[in-house]
């Protein structure tokens, strides 16, 4: 089991680059959650799911 998180910021962009997420990884599936802020009045989301094999 294990959780991660990330952060991160883009240069050089007129609006906002800021994006955050989350990750959760339990034996050989895992989950993740990020959130961007795309402009001033838009954001996006975007959640996966996954398994390794």
């Amino acid at each position: 089991e294990m959780v991660q998180g990330r952060i991160g910021y883009k240069f050089n962009i007129d609006d906002t680059g800021l994006t955050l997420g989350m990750g959760f990884t339990y034996q050989n599936y895992f989950i993740n959650y990020a959130f961007g802020l795309v402009n001033r009045l838009e954001n996006g989301h975007r959640v996966s799911l996954g398994v390794r094999f």
